[in-house]
């Protein structure tokens, strides 16, 4: 049962121009990724009416947040002169330990490691004065709450909270193994 189609690409990208007033993606690199990926939900995802709609928003915010970096990277330069000494990247097969590393890394003090609300809203970066009230927190936890209303069970793969360290494969693997599982089905019959 299909809920219908995501928008065009050309019609998120415009919708996003309208939600931030801004109009520089930067680089055009991003443009083909992003026509791919809403023609694979259009032909492949088999979304039902939620689905579409959580997903056309998706990638409009997914725009309005490149839209808002590059227009905060333009307007402070100064942040390209900035040294990252000695990051820690962890990479891993599935079902390596890759993502309980991470959560043990970042229990260390030490460490700086991407806190959930400031990876689903990174614009303006965070501050230390307000790192832990800033209004956005409220705004990540409530669409964190959302997510396991419109997936039921959806916490008991993810735990998703707006004040805790967030690995970026978390969402992706769980989305993947349905959509593994759903192309596994789609073509068992021709195995």
């Amino acid at each position: 049962m299909s809920g219908g189609r995501i928008p065009s690409a050309e019609a998120l990208v415009e919708a996003a121009v309208e939600a931030t007033g801004l109009d520089d993606f930067g680089e055009p690199t991003w443009r083909e990724g992003v026509e791919r990926y809403v023609d694979a939900l259009n032909d492949t995802a088999d979304l039902n009416e939620i689905g579409v709609s959580v997903a056309g928003d998706g990638v409009v915010t997914d725009l309005g947040t490149r839209l808002q970096l590059v227009h905060w990277r333009n307007e402070h330069p100064s942040v390209a002169e900035q040294e990252i000494v000695r990051p820690i990247v962890i990479v891993g097969l599935p079902r390596t330990g890759t993502s309980i590393l991470h959560d043990l890394m970042a229990q260390d003090r030490s460490m700086r490691a991407p806190i959930s609300w400031e990876v689903e809203r990174p614009v303006p970066p965070p501050q230390t004065a307000t790192f832990e009230t800033d209004p956005r927190i409220e705004l990540a936890q409530a669409q964190f709450d959302l997510v396991d209303s419109i997936i039921p069970g959806f916490t008991a793969y993810v735990f998703i909270a707006a004040m805790t360290a967030t690995s970026f494969d978390r969402t992706t693997t769980w989305i993947g193994k349905v959509w593994w599982r759903r192309l596994h089905q789609r073509h068992r019959p021709f195995a």
